[in-house]
């Protein structure tokens, strides 16, 4: 009884955990910046060893020149659109809360009120303002609905490229007799002209307009300082340089798609064992870095490659067989492929958030003392000006930063069958990949003085706020503050705008870093081969297959591939 009890109570913590896995994983990355997608058509992957593992010394007779050329059209979309949510998301919930706040008070209790514990978002960081926000504004306010809505995201991506491969035999070329070597010495050039199409998929649901945007110029801000009634326009807006999102498609989709020759891969190899029932070789290589680079202007911006990062290739391949039929002509291969690259170091445009504080890089800033000063005494003469006046957080909270992807690693594993009379060749295989974290560090020293903005205005700081909550210093128990602590006075104060000011500590730099990585893929292929003869002079083929990768964690991207390819061997 003991013993069944004991089972059941194992069997039910699996269960509870394998929940609990199943539940969190497209959660454990939360509010990051950047996501470094693995770039399709590499070393080891399935769309570019299926088929052409030995094609270089297909062609057998005497003016063979110990070469083979590939052409690959390859396409594929992405999945699990709930994990990549998650990951740009500030939270897990498939939908984000948005409410603008209108009446600016220290009293706590009618904030809560306003602002509930269901606000995920405070639009005032993205300059939500309607004609009924901007009355609240005033010394009376009047208590009319305010601004609010629902936003949700679905980001996608869509890939489609040209891969292209060149492999060459040296000892070919220059021995004498090549087939009196032991081995035979090798070069491969290799890259796919890639095109991807990103999008965040921003849909909007409003619930309460605030009687529509306020669009009348606030003269002390200028005639540049809009306005917004929906989410839609104010994450596009002109303030926002960087870190903007667009919907599905509108005037700027452009920006979220790119046609890019991906990174070229140049290998030297060699081949150490040549056998009927065995080959096993190896190889060294460069990565040129031909794709494009990160500007951060975009949230989920199209990365074609490897970001512009060089890097260094070590890899080798293992071909076994395991079984034959040598009447019927059929053979069953083993094959291993196993591909190191390392990517160094350089500088990228990446946006980063506070520690602990999700999206806090959108929150509204004043960038240093004379900018507080500017709405405490510049524009003190309008009170609404003075209030409203602030900078965008993603503009100071996006630097240049030494982004190092450091090594990634690829090992693809397949069964082979190969029927010689037909010429047919089937393929079904699993390929592993993992990644390190990125390190990523500022490339200049952080400027001291950036406080973020309270909402009452006039320069006042509100060091504990969040993006769906402002968090005012009213309570003198916070220990941090207490030598300049004061009531929220809605106006600057420069020893408590120093003491509060974000220092380089204060920053989440890990939050402009892509996490490890760990993905697995599964891939099936079939093809057709023309080996020379009377009739045909090059050996041909032709195939085709398909992939699914997935992730342990939203880290990694969800994926299908599917792939069609040709090749020659002279």
């Amino acid at each position: 009884m003991k013993k069944r009890i004991g089972l059941l109570l194992s069997v039910a913590c699996i269960v509870s955990a394998t929940q609990v896995i199943g539940e969190c994983c497209e959660c454990d990355t939360i509010g990051h910046t950047y996501f470094a997608g693995r770039p399709q058509y590499q070393s080891a992957s399935a769309e570019k060893i299926t088929l052409f593992r030995d094609r270089m010394d297909a062609k057998k007779d005497i003016d063979a020149k110990g070469g083979a050329f590939q052409f690959t059209v390859f396409g594929g979309k992405s999945g699990n659109e709930s994990g990549l949510r998650s990951f740009f998301s500030p939270t897990c919930k498939t939908k984000l809360n948005v409410k603008e706040e209108g009446f600016i008070d220290s009293n706590r209790a009618d904030l809560e009120k306003e602002l509930p514990e269901s606000t995920d978002i405070i639009g005032r960081h993205f300059r939500i303002l309607t004609n009924n926000g901007y009355k609240r504004l005033g010394s009376e306010p009047v208590y009319e609905p305010l601004f609010e809505s629902e936003i949700c995201f679905t980001p996608k991506q869509t890939t489609f490229g040209i891969g292209l491969t060149w492999r060459q035999n040296l000892t070919t070329l220059w021995a004498d007799s090549p087939e009196d070597k032991d081995y035979n010495w090798w070069v491969e050039v290799s890259s796919p002209l890639t095109y991807i199409k990103n999008t965040m998929g921003l849909t909007e649901k409003v619930l309460e307009d605030g009687g529509e945007v306020y669009e009348d110029i606030i003269e002390e801000l200028g005639e540049d300082y809009e306005f917004f009634g929906n989410m839609k326009d104010a994450f596009n807006q002109k303030a926002f340089k960087y870190g903007k999102i667009i919907d599905s498609c509108n005037d700027k989709c452009n920006a979220m798609s790119k046609w890019r020759l991906a990174d070229i891969e140049l290998k030297v190899g060699a081949e150490w064992v040549k056998g009927d029932t065995c080959v096993l070789e190896g190889y060294f290589g460069i990565l040129l870095p031909t794709g494009n680079k990160p500007t951060a202007e975009y949230m989920f911006e199209p990365i074609v490659g490897h970001a512009g990062h060089w890097g260094i290739l070590k890899g080798s391949s293992a071909y076994f067989k395991v079984w034959e039929d040598e009447v019927e002509g059929k053979k069953l291969h083993v094959t291993t492929d196993l591909n190191g690259t390392y990517l160094f170091e350089r500088c990228e445009k990446r946006s980063f958030d506070l520690k602990c504080r999700p999206w806090s890089r959108y929150m509204e800033v004043y960038v240093d003392a004379d900018d507080a000063k500017k709405a405490d005494e510049e524009i003190s003469d309008s009170v609404v000006a003075s209030k409203l006046y602030a900078t965008p957080g993603i503009n100071v909270f996006t630097q240049d930063l030494k982004v190092r992807p450091r090594l990634s690693c690829s090992l693809n594993t397949a069964f082979v069958y190969t029927k010689e009379e037909s010429g047919f060749r089937g393929e079904l295989g699993y390929n592993c990949y993992a990644r390190q974290k990125e390190c990523v560090k500022l490339s200049c020293p952080w400027k001291t003085g950036v406080v973020l903005k309270a909402s009452g205005g006039d320069g006042d700081s509100a060091p504990l706020a969040t993006i769906g909550d402002r968090k005012e210093l009213i309570e003198t128990e916070v220990d941090t503050y207490t030598e300049v602590i004061h009531v929220q006075s809605n106006s600057f104060n420069e020893d408590f705008h120093n003491k509060v000011s974000i220092t380089e500590s204060d920053l989440d730099l890990d939050s402009a870093a892509h996490p490890a990585v760990f993905s697995h893929t599964f891939h099936a292929s079939m093809g057709k081969r023309w080996e020379e003869n009377e009739d045909r002079d090059y050996p041909t083929y032709l195939g085709a297959g398909a992939s699914y990768e997935f992730g342990s964690d939203n880290a990694a991207m969800s994926r299908w591939t599917l792939w069609a390819k040709a090749g020659v061997s002279f």
